[in-house]
């Protein structure tokens, strides 16, 4: 598989694509860029679903977040059989995010029965989210890890949410890295209060050494931010060593304002990769 730079359309939904996409980011020496997607929220143009207008101002991967993996839903699309469906359309590679959680609809949540059903949908990858809940501890988190393991052996993302620098404890993030995470996503410098650049890139050092990738997320609805603050963020996430810079749904419908993706990918890739990203056709 080539570099997530290079990667056309045709290098994902393949049957290798999970276990060779981990590579594909490295490789890409800090310049990839993950979107999350609302998936089931009315999109910002009726016209278009969200997943393309993030591919077209420069998203290289897109994560499908609150979805019911056995429904497929997707707004501005439908249900769909499988994710090859959406792919078309975007010409991306494209994962799901099951949540780690006690309450919620059964199919939006990480068990045997809604992993069962994500495995037959063709993700390019599989995400993890713990938001801050009771129920949502290290040791739940390390036990849902193992179960996604058990059947899973693709790339394997995980967002332990956290909601201020204080709570990032590298002993837990490094247990999650030995029960089999690949890419663990970490708040950007400036995105939560008291992530610092130091702070994230000595974390980044630990986390890389123990054979896991960082992606550094902006949430908080600052994925709606102006353009310096998103650059400045960007170019911070960059120094402190980040693998991915990847930009939450809660911008504005689901999804970040799209000019947002725009400016994050200028700042840590110039406009030749993100020209090129954004005029990639879909069916290359």
């Amino acid at each position: 598989m080539n570099r997530i730079l290079a990667c056309s359309a045709s290098d994902f939904g393949k049957e290798t694509t999970p276990l060779e996409i981990k590579e594909a980011i490295k490789t890409s020496e800090g310049r990839v860029v993950i979107v999350n997607l609302a998936a089931e929220n009315a999109p910002l143009y009726p016209e278009v679903t969200n997943g393309e207008m993030a591919a077209a101002f420069g998203a290289d991967l897109l994560l499908l977040k609150g979805i019911d993996v056995k429904t497929l839903k997707i707004a501005g699309l439908g249900e769909i059989a499988h994710l090859s469906e959406f792919r078309k359309l975007t010409g991306t590679g494209v994962g799901i995010n099951l949540e780690i959680a006690d309450g919620g609809p059964e199919f939006k949540r990480l068990n045997a029965t809604s992993l069962a059903e994500v495995l037959t949908k063709g993700a390019d990858f599989l995400s993890l989210t713990a938001y801050v809940k009771p129920e949502a501890t290290p040791e739940r988190i390390i036990a849902d890890i193992k179960l996604t393991r058990a059947s899973y052996d693709g790339l394997l993302a995980l967002n332990p949410v956290v909601s201020h620098g204080a709570d990032l404890k590298l002993d837990n993030l490094l247990a999650y890295v030995e029960a089999g995470v690949d890419l663990l996503t970490l708040p950007a410098p400036g995105a939560v209060a008291g992530v610092t650049e130091s702070k994230l890139a000595e974390i980044i050092l630990a986390v890389r050494a123990a054979g896991a990738l960082v992606s550094t997320t902006v949430g908080g609805s600052q994925e709606g931010a102006d353009k310096a603050t998103i650059q400045n963020i960007a170019l911070a996430a960059k120094r402190a060593g980040a693998d991915v810079f990847e930009l939450g749904d809660a911008g504005v419908a689901g999804m970040p304002v799209p000019t947002t993706i725009y400016n994050a990918s200028i700042a840590i890739r110039g406009r030749r990769h993100t020209f090129v990203r954004m005029a990639r056709g879909a069916n290359r």
